[in-house]
C-alpha cells in the first residue's frame, strides 16, 4: 500500500503539468500559424503589386514617344487596370512613376507602389494591425543608333 500511494499522488502532479504545457504550447502554435498566414497573405498582394507595376513600367516606357506626361498618364492607368484592390488592403494603394534620362541618355521610367494591407492573427501585438507591401520596377527605352549602308557596286 505504501508503493501505490506515492504512485498515484505523482500522477496526479504529472497530469496537471501536462495540461499546462499543452495550453501553453498551443497558444505558441496558434501564434506561429497566424504569423504564416498573415506573411502569406503579404507575399500573396505583394505577387499583385509586381505583375502590376512591372506592367505599369513597360507600358510607360513604351509611350515615352508621346511625353513624359503622356507616359506617366498611361503607366497609371497600366496599373490600376492591372492591380485588382482587395479586401485586405487596408486604403487603395500609393502609386509612383518617375520618367527620366540616364547618363547614356536612355530615357527611363521608374515605377513604385505601396500599399497597407489589414493582419487577421497578428494584430494582437502592439503595432502590427497593419503591414507595408512594396515593390518596384524600372523599364529602359535605349536609344538606338542605326546606321544604313547601302552598297551599289
Amino acid at each position: 500500500m505504501k508503493n501505490s500511494m506515492p504512485n498515484s499522488a505523482r500522477t496526479r502532479r504529472d497530469c496537471g503539468q501536462v495540461i499546462v504545457l499543452f495550453v501553453l504550447l498551443m497558444v505558441v502554435l496558434i501564434l506561429f500559424v497566424g504569423l504564416g498566414v498573415d506573411l502569406g497573405f503579404s507575399y500573396i498582394t505583394r505577387a499583385e503589386l509586381s505583375k502590376s507595376v512591372d506592367a505599369a513600367a513597360l507600358m510607360g516606357a513604351k509611350s515615352l514617344s508621346q511625353g513624359r506626361n503622356a507616359a506617366e498618364a498611361v503607366a497609371l492607368s497600366t496599373f490600376d487596370l492591372n492591380y485588382g484592390v482587395s479586401s485586405r488592403d487596408v486604403e487603395a494603394p500609393h502609386v509612383d512613376v518617375q520618367p527620366f534620362t540616364d547618363a547614356n541618355k536612355n530615357e527611363l521610367v521608374d515605377v513604385t507602389a505601396t500599399v497597407k494591407i489589414n493582419t487577421f492573427f497578428i494584430r494582437v501585438l502592439p503595432n502590427w494591425s497593419t503591414l507595408e507591401v512594396s515593390s518596384t520596377a524600372e523599364a529602359v527605352r535605349m536609344n538606338v543608333i542605326m546606321t544604313l549602308v547601302l552598297d551599289t557596286s
